[in-house]
């Protein structure tokens, strides 16, 4: 198989910074009595400078007493409000805007059934215009149920696929499609229960994966699923290595696309555990076969990109520990995965947890095409640790992925991954500045300082309101609702 892996030293160094090719932007007030975790999305509202945000209402532990809908602007003054009723302990698996209706999907679980509603609120003054049930699960004792949710790359279809886990035994999966108006297209059982990964394709395909390691963790087994129109069909595959963390990346032309984590040793203690390599796997689900997949060993630069090390420095190991898959995109020529090395020291009382700082250390991006080739890598140098954990997060826009991050206001503005990442001086909301890296489709990296000058951590993902708008929230220890465009 041809291979036109790129080595880090080979990119564009000191590069580029890619000018103001995207703008952001963020209020002044700060949420500072909202729990970030309670704004679980953010969607577009008619009037400019308005959002609308679906929330949960937390008690003083954390728990959901109700799910609700607020019209706000970008200084968090509230217009409008809607409390959905019978939301307690409820989540928001997925909630989005299509014309003038906001569309939830709220998960329930008790002791004897999982329930997956759909509301639907109209946006014109926020009353619930239906309430209906998707899913009506009955639970056993130790039984689990829970739903994940996905998009096709044009919204033009949703997957539900919803897993039961049994404490008797036994896991059972379910697929649904609905059209972007979330009509129902049919619902198939799925032969494989297990079911870590789902994509939805605009063909209106349904895929999963999954893997399985063995006893000895010498073989892992690749568990995969295809549901459509005319019915649900599986595959499987013993892939030889010790392997976890699949991402499923595309499915085109029958074929599925995934990447796996080569690990060694230090099973159940994640500190122990290191990493070597990362896969490409393609599977035929017309003739249940591995139809390609490589091996790509990370080589020493990359080595010294996870430990944010100049990549001229000589490191003892061929491994590195921590390293966790943390996003993944589908693309028109295959898929991207972005690892990173990351981990979490906390301090106990009692069996309590006092304080915790989060470590994020340097990233590697990978570009796959849908024949299983791994086209490039990319390395970002990371030295980022705050007081409290950070997001990051990867789209894909206009045939370019895009990393946004955060990293020490003294930072450079142009790309350069052989050289470590400077850490602030400060030890409380430290890193705080706000950067944007650009990968262009053959690889070449460039960079975007989007805010030096103040407190902008990222506390939630980004969410797409479209033509290269994004909401976030970025702040202190309170948040801003934030925005950043992605131009032409």
């Amino acid at each position: 198989m041809k291979r036109n892996v790129f080595l880090l030293t080979l990119c564009l160094l000191g590069g580029v910074a890619f000018g103001q090719e995207v703008s952001f932007r963020s209020g002044e007030k700060s949420g500072k009595k909202l729990p970030t975790q309670s704004v679980l999305h953010m969607l577009p509202a008619d009037a400019d400078g308005q959002l609308l945000l679906v929330e949960a209402d937390l008690n003083a532990v954390g728990a959901v007493k109700a799910i609700k809908v607020r019209q706000v602007n970008e200084e968090w003054k509230e217009s409008a409000a809607v409390k959905i009723d019978d939301t307690r302990d409820c989540s928001s698996t997925e909630a989005f805007r299509k014309g003038d209706r906001i569309h939830m999907l709220l998960g329930s679980e008790n002791k004897s059934n999982y329930r997956l509603r759909h509301v639907v609120v109209s946006t014109a003054d926020l009353q619930v215009v239906s309430d209906s049930v998707l899913l009506d699960v009955s639970l056993s004792k130790g039984d689990y149920c829970y739903s994940q949710v996905v998009f096709s790359p044009s919204n033009a279809f949703l997957a539900v696929v919803n897993i039961l886990e049994m404490k008797a035994g036994g896991t059972h999966a379910t697929a649904m499609l609905f059209d972007g108006e979330m009509r129902r297209r049919w619902t198939h059982m799925l032969r494989h229960g297990d079911v870590q990964q789902a994509l939805v394709t605009d063909g209106g395909e349904v895929a999963t994966a999954c893997l399985l390691s063995s006893k000895d963790h010498q073989k892992t087994l690749l568990r995969v699923n295809v549901a459509d129109a005319s019915g649900a069909r599986q595959g499987e595959a013993v892939l030889q290595g010790d392997l976890e963390q699949v991402a499923l990346l595309n499915y085109t032309g029958g074929k599925m696309l995934c990447t796996v984590l080569e690990g060694e040793g230090g099973h159940g203690l994640i500190g122990k555990r290191r990493y070597t390599a990362f896969h490409s796997i393609l599977y035929d689900m017309v003739t249940s076969t591995l139809r390609a997949g490589s091996r790509h060993a990370f080589t020493s630069e990359e080595l010294c990109v996870f430990e944010n090390e100049d990549t001229d420095t000589k490191l003892s190991s061929t491994s590195a520990n921590y390293i966790l898959l943390r996003h993944q995109a589908t693309t028109p020529g295959g898929g991207a995965v972005l690892y990173q090395r990351t981990w979490k020291e906390a301090t106990y009382r009692n069996g309590m947890e006092v304080s915790a700082t989060y470590h994020r250390k340097g990233m590697l991006l990978a570009s796959l095409d849908t024949l299983g080739n791994i086209l490039w890598t990319r390395g970002v140098m990371q030295n980022n640790q705050n007081a409290s954990e950070t997001k990051s997060d990867m789209v894909y826009h206009n045939g370019s992925l895009y990393i946004f991050t955060n990293e020490s206001k003294d930072e450079s503005a142009e790309y350069n991954p052989t050289v470590a990442a400077k850490r602030s001086k400060s030890l409380l909301m430290a890193n705080a500045a706000l950067a944007v890296y650009r990968f262009a489709a053959d690889g070449t990296g460039s960079k975007q300082m989007l805010a030096s000058d103040g407190k902008f951590i990222i506390h939630s993902p980004l969410f797409n309101q479209g033509g290269g708008k994004y909401y976030l929230l970025a702040g202190g220890m309170g948040p801003k609702i934030s925005c950043v465009t992605i131009g032409k």
